[in-house]
Parts: structure tokens; sequence; C-alpha cells
């Protein structure tokens, strides 16, 4: 083959041999058709030993030329290299084929697109439902409906590297041949394409740079931008190790489809602009504190949403916000504060104005703040046999009474205060949290002030663990739980009553929950009960107690066959009426895998209602059954497509009777569905 036989003379000598290379950078990536040369040092001839090369696992021993004493060239032209981080090793192969390894040599092959690392994955399912629907009633006799339909998922992913620049990508297209299940049918009609474009997300970053195109998420500025999520771009990078910047730029609603790909096609009237600007203060062994600024431009158009046909009312608002972070160096103390300051309106809209004669909106500017600290107390050590936490934590928040921001969801003309401690016990985890809320906070005399108190206690108990007993009698965890809400009217507008018109009711809610765990069985058993205390003056009596239990189990009676049972009853008492309703719910599901292809699933439910007084009274039954067999088809290229077949049975029933005005009803309805999956990638 025109190459030389270079031996090593002894063994002490074998350990010396190194392998550098020749013509090229080794610390550089080479393309793949690149031919290459490598050297040998301390080589010697004997011929009665032979030398051979490989990359990886590839024998490419033909394929390397010697053309200098210790010196040999890879021709990639006859093939090329295999992309990515690879070994070139040389082995010495001594009579009766010995084998040791003489050298070896990293080398770094760029992909066929030049990229250092390069991947693909594509993603295509196909679906394909052929479904009879019978629905018959009291009032309509037997009426049944065909429907066929094909549908598609389809998704490609793809992640391209090269000389510290990132690329990747993600797109995903859906499709169905009947149009009415079309992507976007609710929002163009018949106009609407059978295959469309769902989402995508592109994304270039370079170190600490970052650009995205796509459905993009930006803000964490909790009253002005708070993770608002549509079509379009951000862009972020960071500079002198301790400031970031970032923007945005994205449309008003959240839509789909492939005709307005960048989503800022009508960028002067609909439309998302945020900055954030970010410094760490400090960041060290004294702790960290960091600011971040905010900048909010939004104006919003009266558009459907694509998937649901809804009426919005156009928007306009910008603003400013900082937020100011930090803990200590223990961490601790730890909090934010948060701060904003808004101007909103709406906008004219000949859209949903109609011709009509409407007041125009007044454009306002409020502020609004946030405030949260928290603090340990207690921290754990788990070196001692019961280990204690306790954990403070402190919100206090105000908003304007007409605050309000395109980015953010905020509930405007409050006050709020709250305090929650958390804490351990040993195994015992608890909390306990209380709050305040206050509206008209600017004591209008014509608005009825409204206070709430809100108080909530849990703790998880895990008594199998504490007890030390493997008794299954014993349950895995008790968990208790209880909610105290009272809400009643502070300082009344002039036309109000004080006798009559004050509201005033207190809620209360108790829960109890145990859970079992014995082999391959668990039980659960909830109990809650509610109670509404209307305190209103001449409304003493509309209160409502309401008891409910249920209880879970689940087991596998194999490996291949699971049941679970639950079975749910509640009591709810009207004391104003004297009445009491009852309602009562048993459902039981099955998987079984008969074999690795056969499978079957079913769903049986049944709920009965009632009342003390046999005023009215329903019975509601859903059954279904599903029969699946997987299989797998040849590819035509020695791979293997998954391939799901099923037929599914529901039938859906209900009757209700009405003795108070004497009425009844029934209606039944029964669907049989076939249809096949199928996975080409």
């Amino acid at each position: 083959m025109g190459i030389c036989l270079c031996l090593l003379l002894s063994r002490p000598l074998l350990a010396q041999v190194s392998l550098q290379a020749h013509d090229f950078d080794q610390a550089q990536w080479i393309d793949p058709d690149r031919s290459f040369s490598v050297r040998m040092s301390h080589v010697a001839n004997d011929s009665g030993n032979r030398m051979a090369f490989f990359i990886g696992s590839l024998d490419v021993t033909a394929l390397m030329q010697e053309t200098a004493p210790g010196v040999f060239r890879y021709r990639a032209s006859l093939l090329p290299l295999p992309p990515g981080e690879q070994t070139l090793t040389v082995y010495l192969v001594r009579r009766g084929n010995q084998w040791e390894q003489l050298a070896s040599l990293r080398l770094s092959v760029l992909s066929e697109g030049g990229f250092e690392e390069s991947s693909v994955t594509p993603r295509l399912d196909l679906s394909s439902q052929t479904q009879a629907m019978q629905d018959q009633s009291d009032q309509n006799p037997a009426a049944t409906t065909r429907m066929k339909n094909l549908a598609l998922q389809a998704g490609l992913e793809t992640r391209q590297l090269r000389s510290g620049v990132e690329i990747q990508t993600s797109w995903n297209i859906t499709g169905s041949s009947e149009r009415e299940q079309a992507l976007r049918f609710a929002e163009r009609g018949t106009e609407a394409p059978k295959v469309d474009l769902s989402d995508y997300l592109v994304e270039v970053s370079k170190h600490t740079s970052r650009l995205q195109l796509g459905h993009v998420s930006f803000g964490s500025h909790p009253l002005l931008m708070s993770g608002v999520a549509n079509r379009g771009l951000n862009a972020a990078w960071r500079a002198f190790d301790t400031l970031d910047v970032s923007f945005t730029a994205q449309n008003g609603q959240s839509i789909t489809g492939a005709s307005n790909v960048l989503g800022l096609s009508e960028y002067s009237t609909n439309r998302i602009n945020g900055l954030s600007v970010g410094s760490d203060l400090l960041d060290g062994n004294d702790g960290q504190l960091r600011i971040d600024f905010t900048y909010l431009d939004a104006k919003i158009t009266a558009e459907d949403n694509f998937n649901i046909g809804e009426v919005t009312d156009a928007q306009k608002s910008h603003g400013v916000g900082v937020v100011l972070s930090g803990n200590t160096a223990s961490g601790r103390l730890r909090g934010n504060i948060a701060w904003a300051r808004s101007t909103f309106t709406n906008p004219e809209d000949p859209f949903l104005e109609q011709d009509l004669t409407v007041v125009k909106s007044t454009e306002t500017t409020d502020s609004a703040y946030s405030l949260r600290l928290e603090y340990d107390v207690l921290v754990p050590d788990y070196q001692q046999a019961v280990p204690w936490s306790l954990t403070v934590t402190m919100t206090h928040s105000l908003t304007d009474p007409f605050y309000s921001s395109v980015g953010a969801f905020i509930t405007p003309d409050t006050i709020n205060d709250g305090l929650s401690l958390n804490g351990q016990a040993g195994q015992i985890n608890w909390q306990l949290q209380h709050s305040r809320m206050r509206d008209n906070i600017d004591d209008i005399p014509t608005i009825l002030t409204t206070l709430t108190r809100n108080t909530v206690l849990s703790a998880s108990v895990p008594v199998k663990t504490l007890s030390n007993s493997d008794s299954d009698w014993l349950p895995q965890n008790l968990n208790l739980g209880y909610q105290r809400n009272h809400q009643f009217g502070g300082s009344l507008p002039p036309s109000f009553d004080p006798d009559t018109h004050i509201p005033d009711q207190l809620n209360r809610q108790q829960s109890l929950g145990l859970q079992w765990q014995t082999g391959t069985s668990s039980v659960s058993w909830n109990f809650t009960r509610s109670d509404q205390d209307n305190r209103q003056q001449g409304r003493e009596n509309a209160d409502f107690v309401i008891r409910e239990h249920s209880l879970s189990v689940n087991t596998s009676l194999s490996e291949s066959l699971n049941i679970n049972l639950s079975v749910t009853h509640s009591k709810a008492d009207d004391i104003e009426q004297s009445l009491q309703r009852r309602s009562t719910g048993v459902s039981i599901g099955i998987d079984w895998n008969i074999n690795q292809r056969l499978s079957v699933s079913a769903n049986l439910s049944d709920t009965t209602e009632d009342d003390s007084q046999n005023l009215v009274s329903n019975e509601s039954g859903s059954n279904q059954i599903q029969l699946s067999y997987r299989l797998h088809l040849p590819d035509g290229a020695g791979g293997k497509l998954p391939l799901q077949a099923f037929v599914r049975y529901s039938d859906n029933d209900n009757i209700n009777i009405d003795n108070q005005f004497q009425f009844q009803s029934s209606n039944e309805n029964r669907t049989l569905t076939a249809g096949l999956n199928l996975s080409l990638f």
C-alpha cells in the first residue's frame, strides 16, 4: 500500500512514542473533507510487524500514506472524516496478532454544515379517526351522525454549535382534514388553513448574549410586566459582569399560524414592548443585592383569541417599574421591594363601539408597590434526631384605585397584608397563613368598603414513620387542614341601610386525609366539612353546611392489571330552607395489558343526586371502554415505525326529575370510535 512499516525497537521505547499534528492546529476544528498529516516519533523498520490506524472504531489504515519518515497523511478525498470529537489511535500489531497501542491524537471535526455540534430531530405523528355517534332524548328521536378525520402533529428540533455560537430551533405544526377541527377555525372560519404552524422558537446565543424569535416570554416585574408570552422577539446581553440588558417586542395577543410569523405585522396598533436593565449591586461574601428597572409600552386591539371566540377590550398603557431584591450572606434573611407607575387608557375602538355614543374613558396614571420579606428563624440541623425549622414571611402591597397594566394582572384599589409561618418539627411539616385585604383605599363615601380576613392552617404528619411500625393498619400520612375566611362591609355609602345592607359572611372549612400503602395497593380517605355562616342582618338563617367523604383505592393485581375505585358522598344542609341535598358518585377504572401488543382500558362511573324533600333528583352515568393494539411496521431502512390501532365505545346517559314543577327529561349519547396512530419519526 506504499506505507513503510515503522516499528519500535523495544518495549521501553514503546512508552516514549508520541503522535503530533503536522500540518494543522490541533486546537482548531477541521473540515470533514480536509486531508491532514500527523508525525510519529521514535520509529524504526521491522518487516515482522505492522501498524494499524483507527479513527474511533473505524479502521483507516488503508487511507494513511507515509509521505516522509514518520509522517503519515490521511486522504479525506477517499473518505470524509466523521463529525464531532474523534480520536486517531495508532496500534502496533506484532506477530501472532498481538495488538499494542502506540499513541493517540484528538481530532475535532466539523459537521457537513460547518458546525462543531449538529443535531436534527424530526417528529411526525398521524392519526385517523372514524366516529359514529347516536344521540337520543325525550324530545328528539335517535339521530346518528358519522365523522371522519385525519390529523397530524409534526415537529422539528435542531441544534448547531460553532465557535461558541449556539443555534437552537423548535417548530410545531398541526393539521386536520376537517376544517372545523383546524387550529384557527374559531378565528378565520372557512378560510382557516387545514395545516398550520402552531408555534416555533429560534434561539441564537453566544456566551451571555441571546436572541430569540417566535413564541417568547418576557418580564419579571410582578406589578408591571410579568411573564408576558406571545409571538415576537427577545434580545438579552450582559455587560461589565454586573449589568444585563434585555428587550422584547411582541404581538399584543396570543397568536398562532404562519400568516404573521414574527408577530409584528400590526406593530403600530398591536404590540407589547418591554425593556429591562438589571445590575448586581452586591454579590459576594457580604450577601447579594440586585436592582432591576423595567419599562413597558403596550397597545392592543380588541381581537378574538385564535381558539376561543371572545371579545376583548382595546387597551393602551406605558409605565416604569423597579425591583430591589437581595439576601444576607447566610441567606437567612431575603426579600424584595417592587414599585411601578403606569399610565393606562381604553382608546377608541370602532369595532366595539359600533357607531354608538359612548363615554370616553379617562387616561389615568397610578402607582402600585409590594414588599416581601422572609427570615429563617430556625435553620434545621439534620444531624439531630429531631430537626426543627421555622421561616417567617411578611408581605404588604398597595395598588391605587385605577392602577392597571397590560403586562400584569393586578387587582386595583386594594391593600393586602400577609403573615406566614412555615415550619418543620422532625418529620412533621406545618404552615400557618393569615392575610388581610381592604378595598376602597381612598375612602370614597359612595362606595362600599369590603374587608377580608383569611386564615389557613395545614399540617402533614408521617404517622407510620413516627411510630416506627410495620403494621398495615397504620396510615402512611395524616393531613390536616383548616381555613377561616371572614368578609364583611366596612364604611357604608349613605344610601345603605346599616341594619340590613351590611354584608357579613364567615366561611370555615376543616379537612382530614389519611393515606395507606401496602405492597402494590394504596388507599386514601378524605373528609371535608365546610359551613357558610351568613351574619348579615335579616339573612342570619341563609347558612349552609356541607360534609363530603371520598375514598380511593388503587391496586395492581399483577404487573399487567391495575384497578382503581373511587367513591364520594356529600350532604349539603340548607338551613334556611330546611333542605338537605345528597350526592353519591362511584367510578371504577381498569387498565389491563393483556400482552405486549394488546391492552384494554375501561372507566365506569355513576352519580345520583336527590334531596330530603324529594324535590329534584338526577342520575347520570358514563361508561367507556377502549381496546388498543400496538405493532411496528418496517420503514424500509431497517427500522420500525410504531403503529397503534384502537376501538373505543362510550355511553353517557342522564335522567332528571323535577317533582316541584312536574318536569322530567332524559337523554342518551352513544359513540363508537375507531382510529389509527402512526409515528413516522
